[in-house]
This record gives structure tokens, C-alpha cells and sequence, in this order.
């Protein structure tokens, strides 16, 4: 729609907003972008929440509520399991298109006691931003919970994430090297090539609609995970013979 604000334009305006919910005394803030697939919330100390640290609040809120399992990508951090451990749940991981994640969700042994659709409507937050945005408030109205204080449960995890170009036809070559010529220890091959590192993991993750790899890495600091962000971003580009 052309009257439709870009993504990236709700981005640059999270400073203001956050502004605005702490002078407001506001207990928090959202952003939706049109179509409900984004959703981005701001604490009452202005803290912006999105991304994976949004997976985690939403996979916090159905652990504490409900137990039982949380269905998540498999960029998301390792916290969730931490917090799974602790609420005694378990995490299930799945590819990051939207068609593997309801296959998932789907299956009888990962929603034991659960009925019809309402019984797995809490598994889609990660894909409705409305209901994820509903579900959070209810959350926090009926157990009188700040956003602060949910969001500081989360342990800290350290993330980062990058494109590099590819083109089409050496998509297939740099997975495939990747895969015969693992860089580190275990690998895992759900969604593209995820390396496990002693310290983090990087995922290579080709996109389905435009020629570039997307890398995603997690480290036990910053600075580890981009670092493996570099390092994974040069070796794609040195493989795919694209320049950066």
C-alpha cells in the first residue's frame, strides 16, 4: 500500500516512541506493522523489545502460564531452553518458513492436553502480532507483571546478524562446502547449516526470494558473535566468488 509506512521507518522512530512511553508513565508501547506480521513492544523504562529477545518474552510468558512445549525457529537464542529447564517445559525448533513451524505445531506429541484450534493458538504468536501483543498485556494484567520485570527473567544472550550476496546459481556450492568442510565441531542441517562453535553457533540460512545467505550468530559475548559473523560472511563470499 503506498500510504504504508516501511518497516524500516517504525525502526527509526523506536527513540521517539520510547520517549514517549516513559514520559507518558505508559506500563508499555507496541508497534504493528500493517499487515500484523511485526511486532515490536517498548517497556516502561523505554527498553525496546523485538526480535529474538521478543521470541524469548513471548516463549517466557506460555512457559510461565502453561508449561508444556514452545515451538520456536531455529535462529532463536539459547535462552529458551534455559527458561524451559527452569518452568520444566521443552523446546521444539523448527525451520524458519512459516509452513514447517504449523507441521510442528501440528504433531499430537508436541501439544499433549490440547484441544482444536484454540487449544495451539499460543504456539502462532511468533507469526500474529496481534495476538502476540494481546497475549502478552493479558499477561501482565492479570499477574500484575511489569515488562521490565519479564523481560529481566530472560538470561542475556548476545546475538547478531548479517547478509552477504550470492548469487542463484552458487547457493547450492557454498551449503554444500559448508557441509563437506565444517569449520567447527557439530553440525546441524534443520534450516540451512548451523555450526556449533565452543563458544556460540553461526546458522547459514540462504534466502528463498533474494541472492543472498543470511547468517545469524549467537556467542557468549558481542564480540564472539560477530566474530563468527565475520568469519562466516568471508567464507561464503570466498566460496560463492562474490564480493562483499
Amino acid at each position: 500500500h503506498p500510504g504504508y509506512r516501511s518497516w524500516r521507518s517504525y525502526q527509526e522512530m523506536l527513540p521517539s516512541l520510547a520517549r514517549g512511553v516513559m514520559e507518558s508513565g505508559a506500563a508499555a508501547g507496541a508497534v504493528l506493522d500493517p499487515n500484523a506480521d511485526h511486532l515490536i513492544m517498548i517497556d516502561e523504562r523505554g527498553q525496546v523489545i523485538q526480535d529474538e529477545m521478543l521470541t524469548a518474552l513471548l516463549s517466557l510468558i506460555i512457559l510461565k502460564g502453561q508449561g508444556g512445549t514452545v515451538v520456536v525457529p531455529v535462529t532463536a537464542p539459547r535462552a529458551i531452553e534455559a527458561l524451559a529447564e527452569r518452568y520444566r517445559g521443552r523446546v521444539v525448533r523448527t525451520k524458519t518458513a512459516l509452513q514447517d513451524f504449523l507441521e510442528k505445531v501440528m504433531e499430537p506429541n508436541n501439544q499433549p492436553g490440547l484441544a482444536g484450534v484454540s487449544g495451539i493458538s499460543r504456539f502462532f504468536l511468533h507469526f500474529d502480532a496481534l495476538s502476540a501483543l494481546a497475549r502478552v498485556l493479558d499477561y501482565m494484567a492479570r499477574n500484575r507483571a511489569t515488562l521490565s520485570a519479564l523481560a529481566g527473567e530472560i538470561p542475556s544472550f548476545f546475538m547478531d546478524r548479517r547478509e552477504v550476496p550470492v548469487p542463484w546459481e552458487s547457493k547450492g556450492r557454498v551449503i554444500r562446502s559448508l557441509i563437506q568442510d565444517p569449520p567447527a565441531g557439530r553440525l546441524e542441517l534443520l534450516d540451512g547449516v548451523k555450526v556449533y562453535h565452543r563458544d556460540g553457533w553461526a546458522l547459514v540460512l540462504p534466502d528463498p526470494d533474494e541472492p543472498v545467505c543470511r547468517v545469524f550468530s549467537e556467542g557468549s559475548t558481542m564480540e564472539i558473535a560477530e566474530s563468527l559473523t565475520d568469519f562466516y560472511i568471508d567464507k561464503i563470499s570466498k566460496i560463492a566468488g562474490a564480493k562483499i
